[in-house]
């Protein structure tokens, strides 16, 4: 499990805000979850209700990857600057490369 994301609203670099795990977790599910099938939501929201949040979002992203499902630009965009906040950590490099196959289908 991967370490909590510091409870920051403003990154202070000039990059806007930083969205929390929880709410970019639940903002990510409620674009794209009509599109998953039963078994594909239950799991996810069995981790949303756990509080995998880093789990949950890096399952949607895989999802929609698979599926070829295409996020909204400002969607994307958030996922961007939430992923910088995990700079450094093992699992950022697989997720950010998941995001880059989502941006290069908004284009």
């Amino acid at each position: 499990m991967l370490p909590v994301h510091p409870d920051v609203t403003f990154d202070k670099a000039a990059r806007g805000c930083i969205p929390r795990d929880h709410e970019l977790a639940w903002l990510l599910i409620d674009n794209i979850a009509s599109r998953f099938t039963d078994d594909e939501k239950t799991a996810i929201y069995v981790e949303l209700g756990c509080g995998s949040w880093w789990e949950a979002i890096t399952h949607m992203l895989k999802v929609a990857v698979r599926e070829n499902i295409t996020l909204p630009e400002p969607l994307i965009g958030k996922l961007t600057v939430w992923l910088d906040g995990y700079a450094g950590n093992v699992d950022e490099p697989a997720t950010r490369e998941l995001l880059h196959r989502l941006q290069r289908r908004a284009y």
